[in-house]
């Protein structure tokens, strides 16, 4: 399923597809505004690290999602 970054939700588990690197799925910690209006900052945690990090994206950015909570 692809959403848009705007329609995420606490607990969606999303992959990034890096060029060049294997696939690496996030699950949802946090979702705030972003440093501009048109942005939305996205914490998550690695699927398979268990590390977090923060992503920046527009809201129209399209994201693939794996699940979503309940």
């Amino acid at each position: 399923m692809r959403k848009y970054a705007g329609e995420l939700r606490v607990g969606d588990v999303w992959t990034q597809h890096s060029q060049g690197r294997a696939p690496h799925s996030y699950r949802i910690i946090t979702i705030g505004p972003g440093l501009a209006p048109i942005t939305v900052r996205v914490k998550a945690v690695s699927v398979t690290t268990g590390k977090q990090r923060t992503f920046d994206f527009f809201l129209v950015n399209r994201v693939e999602v794996h699940e979503e909570s309940a």
